[in-house]
């Protein structure tokens, strides 16, 4: 499988792909900084959210508590959503410096927007996991499909399956923010790949730069997605737990020294 020109699967280099979600604030220029920041830290990908507030949560749904602190949710998703001229310029500036662009959809418009923007892939969050009108539009464009399974049964992930069909990636995801590194059980991720003949990667949300992506690279994974910020108190509905770009660097290093060691058991993993 490809993603724009970079293969995925069992004899290429673990994808590394920068989770920056909404991490520009709705700022242009802080979301060139971030793809600046990934592309200088060895990522592959920069990921973002498609935001359309009505798309995610109900507009009654009141404060929620989060690692920065109890926020109005929908207000904040509503201040995040932009245009397709928004997410365009950032694909182009993606592009431009060398990486993939990566977005979530969580709904028909937000996969849409990002469908007339040709994108090479989609991705979705594994609350929509059970989306399936969702599903079966992503279907339809003939893209990868990187899944997250985090807040999902065996079921769930089967019943998905059936819909998005061979173009699929599934990350095995602890759905918690900060996801406590001991709560991974990564020997979940060669079992998954074996029940669902799909290739596997992860989500990270933990704090810890290095644990989980290394041993994720010991359990064969193809795709590793990590957040990442400019600072952890910049505000951001993530920042607190993502990396700044210096710790994502420190990650991708570790990522590819284990991938030259021959930490897994994949002959084809090497550094790249």
């Amino acid at each position: 499988m490809y993603i724009g020109e970079c293969e995925i699967g069992p004899n290429a280099p673990v994808f590394i792909v920068a989770e920056a979600g909404t991490a520009h604030l709705g700022q242009l220029e802080r979301g060139y900084e971030l793809i600046d920041g990934a592309a200088a830290a060895g990522a592959d990908c920069i990921k973002f959210q498609a935001v359309i507030a009505d798309e995610i949560i109900h507009p009654l749904s009141g404060q929620v508590e989060l690692p920065g602190g109890r926020v109005d949710l929908y207000r904040k998703f509503k201040e995040l959503e932009r245009d397709a001229g928004f997410y365009r310029q950032l694909k182009e500036y993606t592009e431009k410096k060398g990486l993939v662009f990566l977005c979530s959809a969580f709904g028909l418009k937000s996969a849409r927007l990002l469908h007339s923007l040709e994108v090479d892939a989609l991705k979705i969050a594994s609350p929509e996991l059970n989306h399936f009108t969702l599903l079966k539009e992503a279907a339809s464009y003939n893209l990868p499909l990187i899944l997250s399974t985090g807040v999902s049964t065996l079921a769930d992930i089967e019943n998905a399956l059936v819909i998005t069909g061979e173009m699929s990636i599934l990350l095995h995801c602890v759905t918690a923010y900060p996801a406590p590194e001991e709560e991974y059980n990564l020997n979940v991720m060669p079992n998954m790949g074996r029940i669902f003949g799909r290739l596997m990667g992860i989500s990270d949300h933990s704090k810890d730069p290095l644990l989980v992506p290394v041993l994720a690279v010991c359990r064969d994974s193809g795709l590793i997605e990590k957040h990442l910020t400019l600072s952890a108190t910049a505000g951001g509905l993530d920042d607190v737990f993502a990396l700044d770009p210096e710790e994502f660097s420190l990650m991708v290093k570790a990522v590819r020294r284990a991938e030259k060691e021959g930490g897994g058991d994949n002959p084809g993993a090497h550094g790249g």
